[in-house]
């Protein structure tokens, strides 16, 4: 039996050759790196800009949340990150496979020291499905969103403004989800000046989202903290210790941190409690998002 860990001379001269070529170009490879570091240091920090609006449009700020429980709230992020890119997948995954579609008809568009991106029947039939898949799931999106924009029983009580609002909230789901795909398609391909300008126009774009569309961005990560238990408005009952009386409060939790609990059903009515005071919290998880993945 032939030993498999022996590797193919073919192999061995394509990886001389992709080296060599390498080579020749280092400008280009350095380049793409700093372009795919960039583009880690902006989903790194992405988030914490979402939590910032968030923070804003409720009309509160946590100090504490930024620099207490450092481990735990890197594990949110990270979570947050991947259920991001997961979900993006599902509404607009079809982004990336054009993207190798492009690169396989525009080669001026990749690396120098690349090998040519040949783009197959599998890719075309990869392709297809996956349009499909975003198609249907982007139509449940709309027909959960006309559902739930009815009032009452039937649709004579349907709310136009209701659906319009959700509806925008789809929008940018997206429009952010697209640029997500579009952007891991140029980093597997495309050379640097390319990976560059999608970051610079993704990050703009998000940017203009956080700042002129707070409240669309607050409704959007109130599911991921309902799904953690730490927040989007669920309902909590707290017993604390005032000083002088035991207290009770029944409320809408806005953000749980590590020293503090912002209560409140509406923005800019958030109540802050002290956790070393609080005997008990009972957070009701009443998220759909929550049930339907457990």
């Amino acid at each position: 039996m032939a030993d498999s860990s022996v590797v193919a001379p073919h192999d061995v001269t394509s990886k001389k050759t992709f080296l060599e070529r390498l080579r020749r170009y280092p400008e280009e490879a350095a380049l793409r790196l700093f372009a795919i570091l960039c583009s880690l240091l902006f989903f790194y920090f992405f988030p914490k800009l979402v939590f910032i609006t968030y923070m804003g449009y409720k009309g509160f700020f946590s100090y504490d949340f930024f620099a207490t429980g450092q481990l735990g709230i890197e594990s949110f992020y990270t979570m947050s990150e991947l259920l991001l890119i997961l979900a993006s997948f599902y509404v607009s995954g079809v982004a990336y496979k054009l993207a190798k579609r492009r690169a396989s008809r525009h080669p001026e568009w990749l690396p120098p020291y690349a090998d040519p991106v040949t783009f197959t029947s599998t890719d075309r039939g990869a392709l297809v499905a996956t349009l499909l898949l975003n198609v249907v799931v982007l139509a449940i999106a709309v027909f959960v969103a006309a559902e739930t924009s009815k009032t009452g029983a039937n649709w004579a009580s349907f709310d136009l403004d209701r659906f319009l609002s959700r509806i925008l909230n789809l929008s940018v789901i997206f429009l952010i989800s697209s640029w997500i795909m579009r952007h891991l398609g140029e980093v597997r391909f495309m050379r640097a000046s390319r990976v560059m300008t999608s970051l610079v126009v993704g990050a703009l774009v998000l940017v203009f989202v956080c700042i002129e569309m707070p409240g669309t961005v607050a409704r959007l990560l109130d599911p991921s903290l309902q799904y953690f238990g730490v927040g989007g408005g669920l309902p909590v009952s707290i017993v604390f210790f005032d000083g002088v009386k035991r207290c009770e409060v029944d409320d809408r939790l806005t953000l749980l941190t590590p020293t503090q609990v912002f209560v409140g059903d509406a923005p800019l009515r958030v109540r802050v409690l002290d956790r070393s005071k609080i005997v008990e919290i009972d957070i009701q998880n009443t998220s759909s998002l929550h049930h339907v993945m457990h």
